[in-house]
């Protein structure tokens, strides 16, 4: 199965969104709208677990074939980040249209059930044409870590697919900088998920 996005809770379990539709034992079918949550007993050479429903994204608008899921973090006030590979349209709790395209990213409240704003990536100079496939949020400074589909140039930062980008909120955006240097490192493929870890 292709993992499309990914994020480590602090208690160890991940949750993952996958690229086609799945069947996950004790969950049912997923799709790639949709996030299951994973609760490890062991991991390394011979990970088990079980798994669980976490979000169902068709029972919260996202059923089109451009609002399958490719990036996801969570946020210090516990909301979920979902990046899409498309365009998205949800809804507000005031019935009020919110949408999203491949370079942004949506706040998903799992408690309340409730659509926000979250990352506006349009205004950085040269992210309009980019797909945000990959996230991380620093919980503490609100950096993002991202990875993006194809080679780009942000602000004069100009890298390719294997490498990561830092956005550091400015005030009024984000300023990028890079990160990890993929190519540099050696790693041989684009990077579509990613974790920092300390």
């Amino acid at each position: 199965m292709n993992v499309s996005a990914f994020e480590i809770l602090d208690n160890g379990h991940i949750l993952l969104a996958f690229a086609a539709n799945q069947s996950i034992p004790g969950v049912g079918t997923v799709a790639p709208h949709d996030v299951v949550r994973f609760i490890p007993t062991s991991t390394g050479n011979n990970t088990t677990g079980s798994f669980q429903a976490h979000f169902d994204g068709s029972a919260f608008q996202l059923t089109a074939g451009g609002e399958k899921i490719d990036g996801l973090g969570l946020l210090s006030d516990g909301r979920l980040a979902i990046s899409v590979t498309g365009a998205a349209a949800v809804t507000r709790p005031n019935d009020q249209a919110l949408k999203a395209q491949d370079e942004d990213a949506l706040g998903f409240n799992i408690d309340l059930l409730r659509w926000s704003e979250f990352f506006d990536g349009t205004p950085i100079p040269g992210m309009k044409a980019e797909d945000v496939n990959a996230l991380w949020v620093n919980p503490a400074t609100g950096e993002l870590y991202i990875t993006l589909a194809s080679a780009f140039n942000l602000s004069g930062v100009k890298r390719d697919a294997k490498d990561i980008v830092k956005l550091t909120p400015n005030g009024s955006g984000y300023t990028p900088s890079l990160f990890w240097d993929g190519s540099a490192a050696g790693f041989p493929a684009n990077l579509d998920g990613l974790e920092v870890v300390p």
